[in-house]
């Protein structure tokens, strides 16, 4: 009677060590997931900051934008400046703040900004033959400098190498299990395709 007591013992001890493996193993894996998506999601942000920070391209854009309308506030009131050109410079502006709105979406921000920087670049071409005081001709241009040095600096920014290598990270292993399983996702890249 005895001996079918330790049977038993060691037959529930066997069968709770099997679960505790399965326990483990679930442990581990979580472990591995939540601590890996948490990397990801730092490393994530440090090269979104890059984006968004106060020297990022998000405040270049925003700074051409005031530029454009600056632009069109000096051309406003010459007969000899189409009030189209005036107009499409305006819309495009409002269509690069209303793309800010989501903070996000780098591609979005990249196109409305071409859009602004051409009809910026047509209309700074008809100012010369507009007739401009000598006052809204330097403010003009003083703007005009402004936009087209924060474009520089955007053309610069180091922001889509690094997104375009975090996002190459995340295709590879171990990071893709992560990402299929956590919500790390990559990041845009900004550029107007």
């Amino acid at each position: 009677m005895a001996d079918a007591g330790i049977t038993t013992r060691h037959n529930a001890f066997t069968e709770n060590r099997a679960l505790a493996r399965a326990a483990l193993t679930v442990a581990v894996i979580a472990s591995i997931l939540i601590s890996g998506g948490m990397r990801l999601s730092g490393e994530r942000a440090a090269v979104s900051g890059m984006y968004t920070e106060k020297q990022g391209i998000y405040a270049d854009l925003a700074a051409r934008a005031e530029a454009a309308y600056n632009l069109c506030d000096a051309a406003k009131g010459y007969p000899m400046i189409s009030e189209d050109i005036i107009n499409a410079v305006s819309g495009a502006r409002d269509s690069l703040l209303e793309a800010l709105k989501d903070i996000e979406a780098r591609g979005k921000h990249a196109r409305a900004d071409a859009a602004l920087d051409n009809a910026v670049t047509q209309l700074y071409g008809e100012l010369p033959a507009a007739g401009l005081s000598d006052a809204d001709a330097a403010f003009a241009s003083k703007q005009y400098a402004e936009f087209t040095g924060r474009g520089k600096t955007i053309a610069l920014n180091a922001y889509n190498a690094s997104a375009g290598a975090y996002n190459a990270k995340l295709r590879k292993f171990p990071a893709a299990l992560i990402t299929a399983a956590t919500p790390v996702r990559a990041l845009e890249l900004f550029n107007n395709n």
